[in-house]
């Protein structure tokens, strides 16, 4: 059990709060389901990034429509955030949103205070790399570098990242790319991106333990809100269908072996269909019986959907004298992270949200 607790608690710091549309848990299991936005408001509705009090709608320098929280701006804690001993906890970012790709995109200031700015400069869905965001990095402190980061992402509501992280020298700015391309296990396509969203942060480089100094959701609609969709897989040809329940819907997509790294893997597509965030990890794992722990472990937003990697090394099966995998069979734990937060040391296993021994045949 310590082993789970350490695994989520190392999640839980290096993994922000993505949120997915509303009605992506609402999605059918099949197909690319289309899904209309209104806006800024839309996006309140959905839960990804409602601030405390009623949103305002203003637009930023560039001309673009967003949302704040009334009292503050981007970046900033409300009473009672961080840093306040009566609640200790940290209003969402309001996110900030712009529409278009290439010539049609106009900029979108993410993140704008005294001590940073996020500029999203430019959208190329045609990059020498593939499917590329560009953005500004500004740290305006006099003394201190910092470390900006994309904690999470989702495109077409499927959570992919960390996607860049970069430390930043005291009053220096720096451009960088945000790849959005070869994020997916081999074959799966999700169609062209309608919904981009990304969880940026911004740390103290030289304090792990302090506390983020900002953060900020930028969501991009590159057809327009109106053509924003949510991705779900329709179960292929060689899928194995794990699970499907109104919880979770769990299917075994490629598995296989990465000669070139030494590994062995199992893609996997997990959709949340819950609306709370929860930690996906794997009890009693075994290969053709034999009990063999993988890496894995997730946090997975609620509405949100991801390809997971299982990976076990190649050592570690020759070592079982295994040649060939006929057989892999593991127990999906998802935890909620309201409840996964509150776990220590001395805590009995915490309730779950879902516990289900499943078993398949790649």
């Amino acid at each position: 059990m310590k082993r789970v607790i350490a695994l989520i608690s190392v999640l839980i710091l290096l993994m922000g709060s993505t949120a997915c549309a509303k009605k992506a848990s609402d999605a059918p299991s099949g197909g690319k389901t289309p899904e209309k936005a209104n806006g800024t408001t839309a996006q309140n509705e959905s839960g990804a990034t409602t601030p405390q009090g009623d949103p305002v709608i203003v637009t930023n320098e560039n001309g673009v429509t967003v949302t704040a929280p009334q009292g503050g701006t981007n970046g900033t804690t409300t009473a009672g955030g961080a840093g306040s001993a009566s609640q200790g906890t940290t209003a969402k970012p309001a996110t900030q949103t712009a529409t278009g790709e290439g010539d049609a995109f106009k900029g979108l200031t993410v993140l704008d205070n005294a001590k940073c700015r996020i500029h999203v400069t430019d959208v190329d869905p045609n990059g020498a790399s593939g499917y590329v965001m560009h953005v500004s990095l500004e740290n305006r402190s006099t003394k201190a570098a910092y470390y900006f980061s994309v904690d999470e992402a989702t495109v077409n509501g499927v959570a992919v990242g960390p996607l860049m992280a970069v430390e930043v020298a005291a009053g220096q700015k720096v451009e960088e790319s945000i790849l959005l391309s070869n994020i997916l296990p081999k074959g799966v396509d999700i169609g062209e991106y309608t919904d981009i969203l990304l969880n940026f942060s911004v740390s103290d480089a030289n304090d792990w333990a302090a506390p983020p100094i900002a953060q900020a959701i930028g969501r991009v609609y590159p057809k327009g809100a109106d053509k924003a969709s949510v991705y779900r897989r329709t179960p292929q040809e060689g899928d194995r269908v794990l699970l499907d329940t109104d919880a979770m819907t769990v299917i075994a997509v490629n598995t296989a072996e990465n000669a070139a790294m030494h590994y062995y893997y199992s893609d996997v597509y997990f959709v949340n269909k819950t609306k709370d965030a929860v930690m996906l990890s794997l009890e009693g794992t075994t290969i053709n019986g034999v009990e063999i722990e993988p890496r894995f472990g997730t946090l997975l937003e609620g509405g949100c959907s991801t390809f997971g990697k299982i990976v076990w090394l190649n050592n570690t099966l020759a070592g079982s004298h295994i040649d060939k995998v006929e057989e892999i069979r593991f127990t999906l734990c998802a935890y909620a992270r309201s409840v996964l937060e509150s776990v220590t040391d001395d805590t009995e296993e915490p309730p779950h949200v879902l516990k289900e021994t499943l078993t398949y045949k790649p």
